[in-house]
């Protein structure tokens, strides 16, 4: 996760870093309705570094769970600039 928030500092501006931030867990993640049901008790993942090593299906809050946290580590957000559902 690091590597991809040093990546991120270098952006120019909060919209770049926003859209590049967006781009790398679209790349990792995706959701799925039937996996949702599923794995219903995937959606409490243990830790922030379970939930980024893993690839694939990933519920929808835990990715806003994983923006939220890469968008605060670039140091240009703060928790009052980023809302999540």
């Amino acid at each position: 996760m690091q590597t991809a928030v040093n990546k991120l500092r270098k952006t120019s501006s909060q919209a770049e870093c926003v859209y590049r931030a967006y781009k790398v867990l679209a790349s990792k993640y995706h959701g799925n309705r039937i996996r949702t049901f599923l794995n219903f008790f995937e959606v409490f993942p243990r830790s922030m570094e379970t939930a980024w090593d893993r690839g694939g299906f990933l519920h929808c809050t835990n990715v806003n769970w994983l923006l939220k946290t890469l968008l605060m580590h670039t140091g240009r957000f703060t928790g009052q600039d980023v809302r999540t559902c």
